[in-house]
């Protein structure tokens, strides 16, 4: 009976055959926040509170979509009536 030889494993080829099985590993879970997710918290937060304020406006009528005010046409004198001739 022949004894086999045993091969060492070089850790070059262990490293790539982790990468064939999983080609994008996830990050490690390190406790903070990635700059993405930091970036999308600060956004969505800035929209919220951009929302109630004009939402607050809204209410005490500060801001009005489509609302003429039609006491800036009116002029300072008067329309001459006319008189029957």
């Amino acid at each position: 009976m022949v004894k086999k030889k045993k091969l060492k494993k070089d850790s070059k080829i262990k490293d790539q055959s982790n990468k064939q099985k999983n080609p994008h590993p996830s990050p490690k879970n390190d406790g903070g926040m990635n700059p993405t997710g930091v970036f999308l918290s600060i956004f969505i937060i800035a929209i919220l509170c951009t929302t109630a304020y004009l939402g607050y406006l809204w209410n005490n009528g500060k801001i009005q979509i489509g609302a003429i005010d039609y006491s800036s046409f009116a002029s300072s004198t008067p329309t001459p009536t006319p008189t029957p001739t």
